[in-house]
């Protein structure tokens, strides 16, 4: 009896139930259609007057460009540079003295008298240039652009020391390292500001080189005295046989590989600003010639077959630059000054001595021009 009256409110708590769960159903679908329509009407109108650049720009483009030009810059630097092989030394200063004053001796040699200083040759200062020409591009701000590096180094050594038998007539070693050095970048590129005078320029592209070197070492003496002093005083001699240790070392290699990086400016105003650049590169070399040749006696030759390897290059500068845009904005012009290095790790192959480094240092001056 109990539940019998209890069946009506049970009925009327079900009905208010499922009619209000109904009614949110009705509403949520109503408001979740509005939105939509909504969202679409907003996204059209959007579309309809949609421009790149304006809505979805993220990071904005850095320049520099031109007002009303033809978006094309070129570029000319002067570079002061050093170039450094990383090799072992062609000669050891010291005084030398045989062992023994019987000249038909078959054993007598030089011998170095207390200790020993390894000769190199001079890292003399070389000037070269670099060429560029590109284009801004009407994408995103994007800029495309090639340059091109030449520099002829050349470095000398020159090392006397007396000897024991003949000190009016001192043994000479001289040394000459030479370095035909082209190298080709090409890179896409953008430059975007990352805070009100921060920008960065992340950059992308292929670099590729060819390169001549060619390492010379003499001496003044000959006969026993030369055989006897090779392994004492005359460092990078190989053992051709010959009797008068004087050879030529030469590498001939090109290559082609992956570049990128990135160029960073703080700019303190609107005409001076501090930059620095960082990039990497993952070289394919070929190395077409690799060899050694005896100077008395060119028919002992000592060779290294035709390889390929990756090589890894890196490269870094800083410095401070000055621009202007004159003529109503129309023409653009900048001025720099830095400090760059370069590292080709591994790169100089030789055939006695194995892989050495190449590194190069020094001043660069910068003229720009956009039109």
């Amino acid at each position: 009896m109990k539940f019998r009256k209890m069946w009506p409110v049970l009925g009327a708590l079900c009905v208010a139930i499922f009619a209000d769960a109904n009614t949110q159903q009705q509403y949520g679908s109503h408001s979740s259609s509005d939105s939509m329509m909504h969202a679409e009407g907003s996204q059209s109108d959007r579309h309809g007057m949609y421009e790149r650049g304006t809505y979805r720009e993220i990071t904005p483009v850095a320049g520099p460009r031109v007002a009303h030009g033809a978006d094309i810059f070129a570029c000319a630097d002067f570079i002061w540079w050093n170039a450094v092989q990383q090799e072992p030394g062609y000669a050891t200063a010291g005084t030398f003295k045989l062992n023994t004053d019987d000249p038909s001796d078959p054993s007598r040699v030089y011998g170095l008298q207390g200790r020993g200083v390894r000769r190199y040759v001079a890292h003399d200062w070389a000037p070269g240039f670099k060429v560029g020409l590109g284009l801004n591009l009407c994408h995103d701000g994007w800029d495309l652009g090639a340059r091109y590096i030449w520099l002829r180094p050349s470095n000398t050594g020159k090392t006397v020391f007396p000897t024991s038998d003949k000190p009016k007539q001192p043994g000479v070693v001289t040394s000459e390292w030479n370095l035909d050095f082209n190298v080709i970048d090409l890179g896409l590129g953008r430059n975007f500001y990352l805070s009100q005078y921060l920008t960065m320029r992340p950059f992308t592209g292929f670099k590729g080189t060819w390169h001549k070197q060619v390492f010379k070492t003499k001496t003044n003496l000959k006969g026993r005295e030369a055989q006897s002093a090779k392994s004492t005083y005359f460092a990078s001699y190989p053992d051709t046989g010959s009797d008068n240790p004087s050879f030529r070392e030469e590498m001939r290699t090109w290559g082609i590989g992956v570049r990128g990086g990135s160029d960073f400016a703080w700019h303190l105003s609107k005409e001076w600003s501090l930059y620095s650049c960082l990039a990497m590169t993952a070289m394919w070399t070929e190395y077409d010639r690799v060899e050694q040749t005896d100077v008395v006696n060119p028919k002992n030759v000592d060779a290294l077959g035709r390889h390929y390897l990756i090589k890894n290059i890196l490269e870094a500068e800083i410095g401070g630059r000055w621009e202007a845009w004159f003529s109503d904005d129309n023409y653009h012009l900048a001025l720099q000054v830095g400090w760059e290095e370069q590292v080709w790790s591994n790169w100089i192959d030789r055939v006695d001595d194995g892989w050495a480094d190449l590194t190069l240092h020094g001043l660069t001056l910068k003229l720009r021009f956009d039109f």
